[in-house]
């Protein structure tokens, strides 16, 4: 089958991409190299400064390098990509537009081209506002998710499913050895206001004999001044250390080295990459009970969650409260990276999930292949 795999205009698509970036781009380069190796022939669009050598994959390129807010918009950059390579993509069997913007969903459903298409979403519900006229099939990074985009547009005849953004375990197999637990309590998210780092360094205030680290970045967040605030109080704690844009080196030594996880989204939380990738490294994770989170920690098992209210300040008293329960317990490093492994291995579960909508699968085959996913009772 020829496949069309359009990439998003932010970050460049390069063969170790995995170390640098966030979810959508790990997830885009995962199925890329499953969808080759499964003998489809492969063609990804992407920017021009992106850089692909892997068999059966074919990479065409736009105008422009990623975007940097000066040259265009996202949204021109994304659709240079698209009509420079137009023909191409229309000779596939089957397209999925794995980006921001989804315009050559749009443009099919207006034009009406015969092909397989498909979109994912791992955005929050309320960033999809419409969706093209005609049915798509929508591919959510969790059922959380799917539930919430299959009510928001029941009317419209979409065929929404999920596909758990879980982890490329071979990039991590041979860095999970002898996770140690004498390190900090971790932050690995982007500094933005609905990640929760103010609720991170309050913690870090509350608990001066606890050494925390916050690793992130502002990457599309806008909010550099919020970052700019956390590092300032950051500097004044002595027991709270900052990096910004850490190394994939620094991030696995981190993940190896932490006491626990915390994710304090305020928000609820598409899927939650960092959750997946403390647990992989056997450590507990302790969040708010919300959104993927439900899904990908076992509540008392690998990790703690809390069932948030409208009061800020009890949530923030009975999340201070689970971390230090948690710190007193014993570690199960078996048990939070066998979570991984038999419910989010992304090649082995989640991938199936999309070659099956790409090939046209029946709805009911499409469905089976979904409840393989996290279907072990941890």
């Amino acid at each position: 089958m020829k496949v069309g795999v359009i990439t998003s205009v932010f970050l460049p698509l390069i063969d170790n991409a995995y170390k640098f970036y966030g979810g959508m781009e790990i997830r885009t380069l995962s199925l890329i190299e499953y969808l080759s190796k499964k003998g489809h022939d492969v063609h990804v669009f992407a920017t021009k400064d992106s850089s692909l050598h892997i068999k059966n994959v074919t990479l065409h390129t736009g105008d422009y390098p990623i975007w940097d807010g000066k040259r265009i918009p996202s949204y021109e950059a994304e659709k240079n990509i698209i009509m420079r390579n137009l023909d191409i993509l229309k000779s596939c069997d089957a397209v999925l537009e794995d980006n921001h913007f989804h315009f050559y969903n749009y443009l099919a459903s207006r034009e009406g081209f015969k092909q397989n298409i498909a979109m994912s979403w791992d955005f929050y519900p309320q960033n999809l506002n419409v969706l093209p006229p005609r049915p798509r099939n929508v591919v959510c990074v969790s059922k959380w998710l799917r539930n919430e985009i299959r009510d928001k547009f029941h009317h419209a005849g979409h065929k929404v499913y999920y596909a758990y953004s879980g982890l490329n375990l071979d990039y991590y197999k041979s860095l999970n050895n002898h996770p140690a637990f004498d390190g900090p309590i971790l932050f690995l998210n982007r500094f933005s206001h609905i990640k929760g780092g103010h609720i991170f360094l309050r913690l870090a205030q509350d608990m001066p004999d606890e050494q925390f680290l916050m690793m992130g970045d502002v990457l599309f967040t806008q909010e550099g001044t919020y970052a700019w605030k956390l590092k300032q109080i950051a500097d004044e704690m002595p027991n709270v250390k900052m990096i910004f844009n850490a190394s994939f080196k620094e991030k696995i030594k981190a993940l190896q080295t932490c006491k626990l996880l915390v994710h304090p989204c305020i928000v609820p939380e598409p899927l939650g990459l960092d959750c997946l990738e403390a647990q992989y490294f056997g450590k507990y994770v302790i969040g708010y009970a919300m959104g993927g989170l439900l899904e990908t920690v076992k509540e008392g098992k690998t990790g703690g969650l809390i069932f948030p209210s409208e009061n800020p300040e009890e949530n923030y008293k009975k999340l201070k409260e689970r971390v230090e329960a948690f710190l007193s317990r014993e570690p199960d490093p078996e048990t939070c990276t066998r979570n991984i492994e038999e419910n989010f291995d992304f090649k082995k579960f989640s991938a199936p999930v999309y070659e099956a909508i790409l090939e046209g699968k029946g709805e009911d085959e499409i469905h089976e292949l979904e409840r393989k996913q996290n279907a072990v009772v941890i």
